[in-house]
């Protein structure tokens, strides 16, 4: 996006949108300095009304939904709800690698899309722990096609550029869509071209979150992309001037590659047949799932 462009996004993006549970909606925010900066983004008589920051959170909270899975921990069976973002029109959704246990696959899987509490039933398929993504796939084709993100169609961002995220919050709170923004404050090149969200936009602990420009057109993914122990030793603190504790953003190309890859290497392992029980070899870190043993 160009600032210079569009009106300062800084002035909060919906200061409050404070989501009123009691309420059980978010309120329009169409006159609020920040809606007017959205519309901003229209550049002709001809084109569509800028939506006000209400619409576009509640129009995007529609791709978000839950995975639930069993995690087998020390003898005792643990269920676990975690979220991912809905990519594909047939059920393919991506979340992050870092839910998930080490080695092998989780087992009852469900994704929850919408007011489902039950869930169907769904596959872990493939991981990329150097990008720390994953992908589940829902085993039955829907009877209407599912609101998705597509990544491919994404935007660039660069500093200085405003930025917003919706995620849903808990069962305690209805899973009510909640807006956190703010600007990038560095785009990296090392250890790849990653966008370092400023300290504003709190994003602490946020995995796998969708990340969009003031217009709405995502501009990525939050991750973590953590230094391996050799990269440690003698350089300090190699997260300086970054808050270690907050999610960076992987660009929306580069999510669209990952998953591009996840997926033809999914489906080249399926047709290779590896032995029974053994994961197929990762290929530039896509790791497909592996089978699970039978008991």
């Amino acid at each position: 996006m160009n600032t210079s462009c569009a009106a300062p996004f800084a002035l909060r993006l919906a200061a409050s949108l404070a989501i009123v549970c009691a309420a059980g909606s978010l309120a329009r925010a169409t006159d609020t300095p920040a809606a007017m900066a959205l519309s901003a983004v229209a550049t002709a008589p001809a084109a569509a009304e800028a939506k006000s920051v209400a619409e576009l959170a509640m129009e995007r909270a529609k791709f978000e939904v839950m995975i639930k899975f069993i995690n087998k921990g020390d003898g005792e069976d643990e269920e676990v709800e975690v979220p991912g973002t809905m990519i594909s029109a047939d059920g393919l959704v991506l979340t992050s690698n870092l839910f998930f246990p080490d080695g092998g696959s989780p087992s009852d899987m469900k994704v929850l899309v919408g007011d489902d509490t039950q869930g169907v039933d769904a596959k872990f398929v493939a991981r990329d722990s150097e990008l720390a993504l994953a992908w589940v796939r829902i085993d039955i084709k829907p009877t209407e096609p599912y609101a998705f993100i597509d990544f491919s169609k994404g935007t660039t961002a660069t500093t200085g550029d405003a930025i917003f995220s919706v995620r849903k919050m808990g069962k305690f709170f209805g899973q009510s869509p909640i807006v956190n923004e703010g600007k990038v404050a560095a785009v990296t090149t090392k250890p790849r071209a990653l966008l370092i969200p400023n300290n504003t936009m709190y994003m602490v602990g946020d995995l796998a979150v969708p990340v969009y420009a003031a217009s709405g057109v995502p501009v990525g993914l939050t991750t973590i992309i953590s230094p391996e122990a050799d990269e440690m030793g003698g350089s300090g603190n190699p997260f300086r001037g970054f808050d270690r504790g907050s999610s960076m953003i992987l660009r929306a190309s580069d999510v669209a590659e990952a998953t591009a890859k996840a997926i033809e290497n999914s489906a080249n392992a399926a047709a290779e047949a590896p032995a029974a029980g053994e994961p197929a070899a990762s290929t530039d870190g896509v790791q497909p799932a592996a089978e699970k043993k039978p008991e």
